[in-house]
């Protein structure tokens, strides 16, 4: 009988298995099927296969994987709470902004300081036109010579008038006329000396001075404009102590307060000035619902910087319940930054979503309550499920 003629395809299974046979193990064994009928071939083709296969099996058995040995490492601990921080731009001000304003209505002749130019407290800033005011300055000197003039009249008349009162020359009638002049004439007197001490008052106010020593920050008026009392002229910002201004928002208002340090940095000047927070107002702004907040510089560092400078503000205060881990438990493993979490006696890898750092301190926005035990330095010997031995415990409770 042969294979082909078998509708069953016998021959068909005892070809594919001699086949087989031949290539998994026949170069070992030697072997090899021929001749026979399909019944005999296929037989000894089963046997010869359950041997080889037997064989091969045995030498090709692959052995189970060794368990890792525990790697030594030094653990930490995740903390809750980092510090409030408040963020904001401002600007440096000056700690006293004064306006330089004439007592008097006239003439703006000459204004001899531009912005930006320095002076001294006493300084002439404005001079105004004094015509007036000198006009008034003789009126009333003149006014005040002729009360002088006619008090001391009075005065020698009622001595006079006395004498001859009491030797009963006059009556006493008179003689209280003259007395009664002498007073008038006194009291005349002292109000035209009051008037022209006002004038000769005036005469200096026609001289505008700074009340602060600083610098011009604007000039408000020139010459030939018309100078009223109370109306500013210039504005001097005194540089003695100058001020760091922010706006606080509402939310951040119950964080922010005075004596809390801050950090300030100014365009072009180098580094971070440390600073503390001086007062904030007691109001929001209607409009922007936020409050004015100074900061005061160190005062080594005061010097450096001008009103009129822009700059960003750091204040850091209270605590916030906030995850955060140590900078040395992070790892990067497959292109993600996370810290392994010891789990059971092993090194769970976590990823992190993270937020700020400061002082060694990683905020953690997600993967992280606060309180777990973390691998400190991981080394690549520590990876997701390994084993690990707790080598060194100090600092962490």
């Amino acid at each position: 009988m042969s294979s082909r003629g078998n509708p069953g395809g016998f021959g068909e299974e005892k070809k594919m298995t001699h086949v087989d046979v031949d290539q998994v193990c026949t170069e070992k064994s030697g072997l090899r099927v021929e001749g026979a009928g399909a019944a005999a071939a296929a037989m000894t083709a089963a046997v010869l296969a359950a041997a080889l296969l037997a064989g091969c099996s045995e030498e090709t058995k692959v052995e189970a994987p060794q368990t890792l040995p525990a790697v030594a490492v030094e653990i930490t601990r995740a903390g809750l709470g980092l510090p409030s921080v408040v963020t904001a731009a401002g600007s440096v001000v000056a700690d006293r902004r004064v306006e330089a304003a004439s007592r008097l209505t006239a003439y703006i002749r000459a204004v001899p300081y531009k912005e930006g130019d320095a002076v001294k407290a006493g300084d002439v800033v404005a001079v105004l036109d004094d015509r007036d005011v000198e006009e008034n300055v003789r009126a009333a000197s003149a006014k005040a010579a002729k009360a002088r003039a006619a008090a001391k009249d009075a005065e020698l008349d009622a001595e006079k008038i006395s004498g001859l009162y009491k030797e009963g020359l006059v009556s006493n009638n008179d003689w209280r006329k003259a007395l009664l002049n002498r007073t008038a004439a006194a009291d005349t007197l002292r109000e035209a000396e009051a008037g022209l001490a006002v004038a000769e008052h005036q005469r200096a106010y026609a001289k505008v001075a700074a009340p602060v020593s600083g610098r011009i920050a604007s000039v408000l008026r020139r010459e030939g404009d018309l100078a009223l009392p109370g109306l500013a002229v210039v504005v001097i910002d005194s540089e003695s102590d100058p001020k760091f201004e922010f706006q606080v928002p509402q939310r951040a208002a119950d964080v922010v307060r005075p004596g809390e340090r801050a950090e300030v940095v100014v365009d072009g000047v180098p580094g971070v000035l440390p600073g503390e927070v001086e007062r904030v107002s007691g109001s929001a702004d209607r409009v922007s619902r936020s409050f004015l907040a100074r900061v005061k510089f160190d005062a080594k560092d005061a010097a450096l910087v001008k009103p009129g400078m822009y700059g960003r503000v750091c204040v850091a205060a209270g605590e916030a319940a906030t995850p955060w881990a140590p900078e040395s438990a992070f790892a990067r493993r497959g292109g993600l930054e996370g810290v392994f979490v010891i789990e059971d006696g092993r090194a769970a890898f976590r990823w992190l979503r993270t937020g700020r750092r400061m002082e060694g301190r990683v905020e953690v926005l997600a993967g992280l309550k606060g309180g777990e035990m973390l691998v400190d330095r991981p080394t690549s010997d520590v990876s997701d499920g390994r084993a690990v031995k707790v080598e060194k415990t100090e600092g962490v409770r």
